[in-house]
């Protein structure tokens, strides 16, 4: 299979193929295409091909996430769940149990959501989202304000100082309890006493639990620069459907350099082909909402994706 970038190029190839066929093809390795088209126009078959051919990932991505939510909810009712965190040992990535109640409910779940796992499925490192920075609070001027804003405005400022000092007295005491805990271990320890028996068998060092985050706290680890690692070598299938998944894939680090429309060239009757090889295959086809639906996904594709 031959693509062409233009059709200046698929005429010159067309003119005189031999100069081109002297040697084989060379593609980057790094690559990044996404194929688009009608159901039935054989996508699959020709990713898996160039697949073959050229060692870019296939990522089917309804297939994808249709695998990992079986083995998730597999996993889950037998009890065998990890925190869904990147913690070497400790978790998995995959879905938090919060997420994975919502699914067994069949409350919808976006499906921009699951793009994480399409790096993970590359084999790219995550790391956790940090939450973004507090909202920098509007100064007020109390002399601009009303006798009863004013008010308002006083109650609420010592309510936070409150709500402050609380908490650095509770994590004082936490501190303060943390040390006599140990010193009574050690003391034991230096006399010999059982540990067990006082209640003192924990270190005092013990690791916080691994949190289980949200799906969509997860993103692309960056590198030693602090920058987001290239995503390549990769054919993109079955995704973005809208263009709000085009956004998330951006979101994410992931680009195109291009994407590959299958169509039904014949103009007497389009996709006549396509209808008989999927009514052989005794199943339903619309060929008319197919290639709307392709149309659609293509122009979602080519202004917010090709670069």
């Amino acid at each position: 299979m031959f693509v062409f970038a233009n059709e200046e190029n698929q005429k010159a190839f067309q003119a005189e193929p031999k100069k081109y066929l002297q040697a084989a093809p060379q593609m980057p390795s790094s690559y990044r295409l996404m194929i688009v088209g009608p159901r039935g126009m054989g996508a699959h078959t020709q990713a898996m091909k160039l697949q073959e051919q050229y060692g870019w990932r296939v990522v089917d991505y309804p297939k994808l996430v249709r695998t990992r939510i079986e083995a998730i909810l597999a996993e889950a009712a037998e009890g065998t769940h990890l925190p869904n965190n990147v913690v070497p040992g400790k978790s998995k990535i995959g879905l938090s149990q919060a997420e994975i109640d919502e699914i067994k409910t069949g409350k919808p779940f976006p499906a921009w959501k699951f793009v994480p796992w399409i790096l993970d499925h590359l084999g790219y490192p995550l790391a956790e989202k940090p939450d973004p920075p507090e909202p920098e609070e509007e100064e007020k001027d109390p002399e601009l304000m009303t006798e009863e804003e004013k008010a308002a405005w006083e109650k609420e400022k010592k309510a936070a100082a409150a709500k402050k000092a609380k908490a650095e007295q509770e994590a004082a005491k936490r501190a303060k309890e943390l040390e006599e805990y140990k010193a009574r271990r050690a003391a034991a320890i230096a006399a010999g006493e059982d540990l067990e028996a006082l209640g003192l068998t924990a270190t005092g060092e013990e690791e916080p639990p691994t949190e289980d985050l949200s799906i969509d706290k997860l993103e692309l680890k960056l590198d030693a620069d602090g920058k987001k690692p290239f995503i390549g070598g990769l054919i993109l299938l079955g995704f973005p459907q809208t263009e709000n998944h085009a956004l998330k894939l951006k979101e994410h680090g992931i680009g195109f350099d291009r994407i590959l429309y299958l169509m039904d060239p014949s103009e007497e009757e389009p996709g006549k082909e396509v209808r008989a090889r999927m009514a052989a295959e005794s199943l339903h086809y619309d060929w008319d909402a197919e290639l709307e639906k392709a149309n659609r996904i293509i122009g979602v594709a080519r202004e917010h994706l090709k670069q």
